[in-house]
Formats: structure tokens, sequence, C-alpha cells
């Protein structure tokens, strides 16, 4: 039962996003048009046997907003999707969005993710961008590893404290001009404006907040974006230590960091001694002193505490994959229908460098907003082999991808290779180089099942 507070939080939270669906879709970018990545993700966690994702396996996402199951559905295209939201019109939009883009395999549910019955029912919950919204994030973890099966990943985001600066001064400078929180979502927004607007040379704000005033008038379905930012009714912030706090209150661990480079102290520090002291330290600290000094986004991967299966690491030579050299880029118009589709490299090469966009770790991305130079749209940054600490040479990842225009096994693109250079190449590292590119964000191979 709820009490009145909760409840309280719970209606504001569906108002913002009855006025303000979240967010505007203009953009989706597709790692794989034409095929399911199932095994690849499978490979990427190494999920072995009863963890598995099979074809026709249940997925949940709880919040789905106007574009997560949708992204979703372009990377599991043959998996069963639950989307729910408590926001009918977020639902409308990425409903129509499905549409638009033929996508059959999602059941949309108009639903408060904190009274849902599911019960060890689902393979992967995708959650993004939803719990630090809740009267009380601990309650949606616990619903989180209750739904999961015992043998369950999950994905999730959360706010932090340093990406979110911008938004926490807002929200304190929102609550002095609204101590009762009496206004809705509509004119709440508009007071936040009205106060960046009036801004002056004596107020010490970022121009970046300023500067996406200009948006509003201009820039379709912006206001949607920066009302998520600035005048949000509900946030909670996370550090890594408070976030592996609540989820060991909710018998959750840790599987695997998003975007494991940001967690790594090691990669941003150039001194040995550092390093060695860094080493000595245990997982978590690690961790925390990464996110500290990298400012990455909490995202993460997790299971169930539970989960004691012992699991043997795959011959990877026996994996058949093919090449995936570009995303396919679709524009939509205003209404969500498509207007434009055009293909983007996955790679540059920079200095003799190959480099990989280490955007959303993810298959299928979605961009929305038009305002690169703002502060809701964080620079994607680029990645290279040496962020792996693997030394290669870009002709090897040409010939790879050559050799795997048609589908193809890992051990014939090795030996292959291993003949053509004479034996001057080692096996343990193409096989090592076959691995990452089935990888996001490293991804140019797709595991063929």
């Amino acid at each position: 039962m709820k009490n009145v507070k909760e409840t309280s939080v719970i209606t504001a939270v569906k108002e913002q996003y009855e006025k303000f669906p979240f967010p505007h879709v203009s953009r989706l970018e597709i790692e794989d048009s034409e095929h399911d990545l199932r095994a690849s993700f499978n490979h990427e966690f190494n999920l072995q046997g009863s963890r598995r994702l099979e074809p026709g396996c249940i997925l949940w996402v709880p919040g789905c907003g106007t574009r997560w199951a949708v992204m979703l559905a372009l990377q599991f295209k043959d998996a069963k999707i639950i989307a729910s939201d408590l926001s009918k019109a977020s639902l409308s939009a990425q409903a129509a969005l499905a549409e638009n883009l033929g996508i059959s395999n999602i059941e949309f549910r108009n639903e408060d993710i904190l009274t849902v019955p599911y019960e060890e029912k689902f393979y992967f919950i995708s959650c993004v961008g939803v719990l630090h919204h809740l009267p009380s994030p601990q309650q949606g973890f616990d619903v989180i590893c209750r739904a999961l099966k015992p043998t369950g990943l999950a994905e999730i985001m959360v706010y932090d404290h340093i990406n979110r600066h911008y938004s926490i001064r807002m929200q304190n400078i929102l609550n002095i001009f609204d101590p009762d929180r009496e206004l809705d979502a509509q004119p709440r927004f508009e007071l936040a404006a009205q106060v960046l607007r009036a801004l002056n040379q004596h107020a010490r704000t970022p121009p970046e907040l300023k500067r996406v005033l200009d948006y509003l008038d201009s820039v379709s379905g912006f206001s949607q974006e920066l009302a998520d930012f600035i005048s949000h009714p509900q946030e909670h912030y996370f550090d890594v230590p408070s976030l592996l706090s609540t989820l060991d209150k909710s018998d959750l661990r840790v599987h695997s960091w998003k975007m494991p480079h940001f967690f790594d102290p090691t990669v941003m520090l150039d001194d040995i001694s550092l390093k060695a002291r860094v080493n000595d330290m245990a997982e978590a600290e690690k961790a925390h002193l990464g996110h500290l000094l990298s400012s990455g986004f909490l995202e993460l991967y997790i299971e169930r505490k539970c989960h004691h299966e012992a699991i043997s690491t795959p011959d990877i030579r026996k994996y058949r994959v093919r090449s995936i050299h570009n995303n396919k880029i679709i524009q939509l118009d205003d209404n969500g229908k498509v207007s434009r589709v055009e293909e983007k490299s996955k790679t540059t090469i920079k200095g003799g460098l190959l480099l990989f966009d280490g955007g959303e770790r993810r298959p299928a991305v979605s961009s929305y907003g038009y305002a690169p130079d703002c502060i809701t749209m964080r620079p994607r940054r680029l990645l290279g082999f040496s962020d792996l600490d693997l030394d290669t040479e870009l002709s090897h990842v040409d010939d790879i991808l050559d050799l795997a225009k048609t589908s193809i096994t890992i051990d014939e693109i090795v030996t292959t290779l291993v003949k053509r250079y004479d034996e001057s190449v080692s096996e343990e590292q193409l096989v090592k180089l076959c691995s990452y590119l089935c990888r996001t964000p490293y991804r140019l191979l797709a595991i063929v099942e």
C-alpha cells in the first residue's frame, strides 16, 4: 500500500511525462537492421547454459518512455518484449514509432513499476533512466530483483551527482520559488525557463544553460528534452558506493559496467606507482575512483546474488561470424515517419589508428534533440584498441572484415591469416582481436547462429 507522499510523487512524475513525453525521437542509429544480435549479446556477457537468451525469450522494459523498447526490439528481433510505462502519452508515441518501423514484437502496458506482479519472469530487463524518479529507488531495485529469473541479467542507468549538477542546481532553485511544490509540469517548466532567461552578468551560470533556451523556439520537440533536464519533479542521485549499497540491499550485484574504461582508474593514470596502488584496491573502491576521475555515467549490468551457476568459456573459434561495416541512420520527421535513410561507417581512422564510436554501449542507438553544443547532448567518445591494451594492425582488421563478407568461422579466419602472413602473426592475438570485434562498441563482426 502506497502512502500519501509516494502517491503524490508518482502522480507528479506521471503528469511530467504526459505533458513532456521523453524524448522526442528524431533519429535512430541501427547497428544491424537485417539480423538479430542475440548471439552477439550472449557472447559479450558470456551468457552460457541457462543464462543464454534464446529465441522467444521474454524481456521487460519498465519505464520504456518513447523509444527504449524499440531500441531493444531492434537488437532482439526474435524476443517477446513487454514495455511498461506510467505515461499513456509516452506509450502512444513509442507504439507509433514501432509501427512506423515495422516492429511487431512489443506489447505495451500502461502500468506502475511498483505495483506490477512479475516474479522470476524475465531473462533480461532494461531499466534505463527510471529508478531515480521513484519515491524510493530501493523499492524499484527490489522489483527488478523479484522480476528477474534467477539466471537473468538487467541493464540499469541511474543519475549521479557529477553529471546532473546543473539539474541539481535547478531543482534547488525551483524549490525556493515553489517550496510547497504546488506547480504542475507545464508551469514548473515555464518557471525554470523564466529563471534562465532572466539571468544577467552577475549570475554565475554555465553558458550552456542559457544556450539551450535558443532551441526552445526553433527546434521541434526540444522542450521535452529540456523539461526532463531542468524541471523534473522527482530525482535521486547516486555515486558508486551508494549504488553498490542499494544493490546489496536488494540482493543484487554488479555483473559488469556498461562502459568499463570509465570505471578503471589504471586507464586514466600514467604514473606507475599510482597504478600499483590502484591494483591493490578492492573492486568497489576502484570503480568509485574511476567514476570520480572520468565522470562516466552510472550505467551497468546487474544480476541476482543468488546466481552461482558455474560457466565455462566457450571456444569462440567455432563461432560463425559476418562483418558489419556500417550503421544505418534513420531520420524521422515530426510525426515519427521515416524521412531519410543513410549509412555511417562504424569506425574512424585517425593518425593511423582505428577508432570506434564509444557512445551508448548497445547495438541500437537513438539520438534525439538537435543541440550537440549544449549540456543535454554529451559528446560521444572515440575509443581505440589501445583502450583494450590490444596491439594490432589496421591491415589485420581489414583482412578479417574482408574474409567475413560472407558467413565464416573465426577458426577459418585465423587459419587463413596465419598462412597469409607466413605464421608471423599470433593465433592467440587474432582470436582475441576477433573476440573484441564481436563486442560493442568495437563490434564489426556479428555472430551468426
